[in-house]
This record gives C-alpha cells, structure tokens and sequence, in this order.
C-alpha cells in the first residue's frame, strides 16, 4: 500500500535560519564544501518527513504547557543542528532551523 506523501513547506523564518547557518559556514567559516554538503543532508533529512513525519519525537519546550503551544512541535536532528516543525492535515511545516546548542527557550516565542 503506498504511504501518504506529506507536502513540505518552510516558514520564512526557518528559510532565514537555514540561509544563515549555510552562510556562516560557507563565508565565514571558509568552508562552502562543508556548507553545501550540510544543505544537502538537512534537505535530505526534511524530504524523509513527506513519508514519515510521525518517525520523530514530539518536542516539549522546558517552562511552556503544552496547552499554550499552538501545535504539536517536532524535532529532527541533523549533525549538530535541530529542525522543528509540526503537521497540519497533509503537510509538515518546518518552523524553525537552528544550532543544537543554542539557547532553545525564545524559539517558539514567535510562534506561540
């Protein structure tokens, strides 16, 4: 039985987040090999979610109810960086890119 293809869609947001991580990277860490090849599996990694965007552990923010948060976040991990985002009927909308280690606590605030 095939599976139900999801459709993909970023918000401007997270295209900023990806645009900047693969910036720095590329400019400023002089490394465009390494940038392009993060794109690559990060694109890679979102484009699995079309299939299965369920395979992924649901993301609860530390010091926010779950009843405030708009939707059921979620979060793909790709090397050392996260990507959250949540579904909606047929299609899984990436909200947000960001480094792993980064302060996680105001990256919802625009979207709650």
């Amino acid at each position: 039985m095939p599976q139900n293809k999801h459709e993909i869609e970023y918000l401007p947001v997270a295209d900023r987040d990806l645009a900047e991580i693969i910036t720095y990277i590329a400019v400023e860490l002089a490394a465009p090999q390494a940038a392009a090849h993060l794109l690559e599996k990060i694109e890679q990694a979102v484009k699995s979610l079309e299939t299965f965007p369920y395979a992924h552990a649901v993301y609860q923010p530390t010091g926010i109810q779950s009843s405030t948060m708009p939707f059921e976040f979620r979060s793909l991990v790709v090397n050392s960086y996260l990507v959250f985002y949540y579904i909606t009927e047929n299609i899984v909308t990436i909200t947000r890119v960001i480094y792993s280690r980064r302060d996680k606590q105001n990256v919802f605030d625009d979207l709650s």
